[in-house]
């Protein structure tokens, strides 16, 4: 039972964070005919953002303590040009830290791998288009990821004959859709709420649908954006948006990246029965603090619950990705 444990706490945690981003990826317009805000950028080339993101994660099994891990990196946010309505931008990151669940050995000798520019592109509203140089990226991660297993493989005296059997894994997780949509996210993430126009009064609630990487069937979702305020002096509002997601389509897309990327499993059966004992409550909201004159994004906070139930054990995951403005090459704040 232990494999079949790991491997939906793994597709699980996985599933939820590449769904989530897609999900946001929407376009969402009103058709209330009420005053509105609409959000998008007025970005131009050489504007040149600087942020803070920090990743907190905390992981809670049977009521026991929390085990949490934080990780913090700043990123250059750099508007490269506008070509043909869109605009290609880069993301260039240093971290700042690594998870503290990898041995501080291990960390020394991994860090330099983490500090990428991913090169990608928005459309004229801001809506998040893909990565460009994700080849370069995936080869990047996949080396790191090589990398990390043959290390920890190797301190804690175990054979590394598993990279064999985590191949297909691995070039699953450096796909260009995962890439956008997992390993990246905080790039989508920061897009996702731009092209929307809002109603003053009243929440916008919606019901969507979309896929992930890990899926080849469209999910429904129910999506619900409130304006909460708006502070009229400095030109900034906070919007909150929420998403619920449903338990059998999150089982469905479990159990189809379990079949299809994990070649050793022979726990086919054992993990059909599990699937069916278990209970999923998955809880995504996402609060920015946004400057609807000019769309420049001066805070943002995206948190994801995640609670899986059986019959023996329960775990609990909590992640959230802060976004701060550090400074900005223009005075538009």
């Amino acid at each position: 039972m232990k494999i079949v444990k790991t491997l939906i706490f793994l597709t699980l945690f996985i599933v939820g964070n590449s769904y989530s981003n897609q999900v946001f990826s929407q376009e969402i317009n009103s058709t209330e005919e009420n005053e509105e805000i609409i959000f998008y950028p007025y970005w131009e080339t050489d504007d040149h953002f600087v942020y803070e993101v920090t990743r907190v994660k905390s992981k809670t099994s049977n009521n026991n303590s929390p085990k949490i891990d934080s990780s913090v990196y700043t990123v250059d946010l750099i508007v490269l040009d506008t070509l043909n309505e869109e605009y290609l931008l880069k993301w260039k990151i240093d971290y700042q830290y690594l998870s503290n669940e990898i041995p501080s050995e291990i960390r020394a000798e991994i860090k330099e791998l983490l500090d990428l520019e991913i090169i990608y592109k928005a459309d004229i509203l801001g809506n998040f288009i893909g990565i460009e140089n994700w080849e370069v990226l995936s080869g990047q991660v996949k080396n790191y990821m090589i990398k990390l297993t043959k290390l920890i493989a190797e301190k804690s005296g175990q054979s590394d004959d598993i990279l064999q059997s985590m191949e297909k894994f691995f070039s699953t997780i450096t796909s260009k859709e995962s890439l956008e949509y997992f390993v990246f996210k905080e790039i989508p993430t920061f897009h996702s709420l731009y092209d929307i126009s809002l109603p003053i009064s009243e929440p916008l609630v919606y019901e969507n649908e979309g896929t992930t990487p890990f899926s080849k069937n469209l999910q429904k979702f129910n999506t619900k954006i409130s304006l909460l305020n708006i502070d009229e002096e400095n030109g900034l509002c906070i919007l909150k948006e929420e998403t619920a997601v449903e338990q059998e389509s999150m089982k469905t897309i479990m159990n189809e990246l379990v079949k299809e990327n994990f070649t050793s499993f022979s726990d086919e059966k054992e993990f059909d029965e599990a699937l069916k004992l278990i209970k999923l409550d998955i809880s995504k909201s996402k609060t920015q603090s946004i400057n609807y004159n000019n769309g420049v994004i001066h805070n943002l906070i995206y948190e994801t619950s995640t609670s899986i139930d059986l019959p023996e054990n329960n775990q609990v995951e909590n992640e959230t990705i802060k976004i701060r403005l550090l400074s900005t090459s223009q005075d538009k704040h």
